[in-house]
């Protein structure tokens, strides 16, 4: 179980980030699913199994926080952006000239408030299913990985898609054109 825990725990914190909008209830809701499975599945042997489950309570939990109101969605789109620094990039940043360095953080705040907007547009989705899916896509499983995931139909995982994307999408063009 330690093995599909160490080997799987990264995805499953991308995952219920993308769920919860922000890493901190990412975590939580990650420590309390590994905490339920622990206690109801002590004996998972393979990776596939351990995943569909994780993410079925994963899942499950999100869904209960929304129904009791918990803040688990108050901090959208705040994601710790130092996670996401490349070493070659940080060399490359500390040989640079002051005006360099300027122009190079403008660049990265804008690519930085790209990203806010889009996580903020995708945790604002309503349809725990279609977040779900598209998440999972995101990170490039294929249809039937994500029903398999998820315990789902492969036409519903199809249609949530297609949905989520249309919503993203919408919400996106909606920010960019109030940031101009």
């Amino acid at each position: 179980m330690r093995e599909l825990l160490e080997k799987n725990l990264p995805e499953l914190i991308r995952y219920s980030t993308a769920m919860s909008g922000n890493k901190h209830d990412a975590e939580d809701l990650v420590h309390t699913a590994i905490e339920k499975i622990l206690k109801s599945y002590p004996n998972i042997a393979n990776n596939t199994e351990f995943l569909k489950i994780s993410y079925r309570v994963i899942r499950n939990l999100f869904i209960d926080s929304k129904r009791k109101k918990t803040p688990i969605n108050e901090d959208v789109g705040n994601i710790d952006y130092k996670d996401t620094l490349d070493i070659d990039e940080t060399i490359k940043y500390r040989t640079m000239s002051a005006e360099q360095k300027l122009i190079e953080n403008e660049i990265v705040i804008s690519k930085y408030k790209k990203l806010e907007i889009a996580q903020g547009c995708l945790s604002a989705l309503e349809n725990v299913t279609q977040k779900s899916v598209l998440t999972l896509f995101s990170e490039g499983l294929k249809y039937d990985e994500i029903a398999n995931r998820l315990d789902i139909p492969k036409g519903t995982v199809m249609s949530s898609l297609a949905r989520a994307r249309i919503k993203v999408a919408d919400c996106i063009k909606r920010k960019f054109k109030d940031e101009q």
